[in-house]
């Protein structure tokens, strides 16, 4: 057992025990699983027997793995290129960030003044084009009141995280606050400060 063994299945077991997963996750793995492929290639190719047959039918085993791999990736690509290309901005995003993208876009168009609470302040500042701030986390609901009007805060980027992280500082305040726009998808919204919080 080498020492990248013990790495590459002890990320594996973090992977299958962590709560959610991404891309950037297995990202960690795949120098690991591109080298253990060339390894289980040689290791046919020697067992086939000496020479370069061998190890060139291996390599062509591999190399044509790959070319259907990327090419049955690329042709689920070529819908979503064109609808790129024909103006659809968000296109290829997952369901949440279009609306999450679409809800910052908004802000950057209709509120020109505004400075926003959300979870990720440089997404929303790169497309509404407005300041961002992120919530404190683990504060109470009078720290937090404190950071927004402090940090200046008019406008919040709701998605589910934001909403519930907010909640004990804002459900009393309701009144305070309008709803001025739900992302298509209805999982980002934009809200208001009405009056001061």
């Amino acid at each position: 057992l080498r020492p990248w063994d013990l790495y590459v299945a002890t990320t594996f077991g973090l992977i299958y025990l962590w709560p959610w997963l991404g891309e950037r996750i297995f990202l960690t793995l795949a120098p690991f699983l591109w080298l253990y492929l060339l390894a289980g290639a040689d290791a046919v190719s020697r067992r086939l027997g000496e020479g370069p047959r061998p190890a060139m039918a291996a390599a062509l085993l591999v190399a044509a793995g790959l070319v259907a791999g990327g090419l049955t990736a690329a042709g689920r690509q070529i819908p979503r290129t064109r609808a790129y290309l024909a103006g659809d901005r968000l296109e290829g995003y997952s369901s949440f960030w279009r609306d999450y993208f679409d809800a910052a876009a908004w802000i950057g168009v209709h509120a020109p003044d505004a400075v926003v609470l959300a979870r990720k302040p440089t997404l929303v500042w790169y497309w509404s084009g407005r300041p961002s701030v992120v919530y404190p986390r683990r504060a109470g609901p009078e720290e937090t009141l404190r950071f927004l009007r402090e940090a200046g805060v008019t406008h919040f980027l709701f998605e589910d995280s934001t909403e519930e992280a907010l909640a004990p500082a804002l459900a009393p305040r309701q009144e305070r606050l309008e709803l001025l726009y739900r992302a298509p998808g209805g999982q980002a919204a934009v809200v208001r400060v009405r009056e001061a919080l």
